[in-house]
């Protein structure tokens, strides 16, 4: 996309991203996402003093993304997050920020999908699966 009023400036969307989005609406004439039921942000959004003071996060821990609020009757409350889990893997991938947490809900799974979930609570490591329900709409 280019915008008319600027000249030198394009916008690209990555087919990654795109072709899923297609295939949704071409299936069933609008996008289905996964949820999880989590409002995150990126543990790099946060002074590193509060990662082992606040989040009590081992040392060696230098990326994640940390739960701010778990969705009542989410797939994550039934799986057992809880407020200040930091994810640091979903199915064995390193999620480093919330960018890479949204990428692997787009891409790599579906709804109804199992999803193992690697986070730290209390520093300690912990594995729970989340199964995945559909992404609703926010009014």
């Amino acid at each position: 996309m280019k915008l008319a009023q600027v000249e030198g400036i394009g916008f690209s969307i990555p087919t990654t991203i795109v072709l899923p989005v297609i295939q949704d609406i071409e299936q069933y004439g609008e996008v289905h996402r996964p949820e999880m039921g989590v409002m995150i942000g990126s543990l790099d959004e946060i002074p590193s003093y509060h990662w082992q003071e606040t989040l009590n996060l081992p040392e060696d821990v230098g990326a994640g993304v940390f739960i701010h609020e778990i969705v009542p009757n989410s797939p994550a409350d039934a799986a057992g997050l809880e407020q200040y889990d930091v994810i640091v893997e979903l199915d064995g991938e390193p999620i480093e920020a919330a960018h890479d947490l949204r990428r692997h809900l787009y891409t790599d799974v579906d709804v109804g999908d199992d999803m193992s979930v690697t986070f730290y609570r209390n520093g300690e490591q912990m594995e729970t699966t989340v199964t995945l329900s559909e992404q609703q709409d926010m009014l």
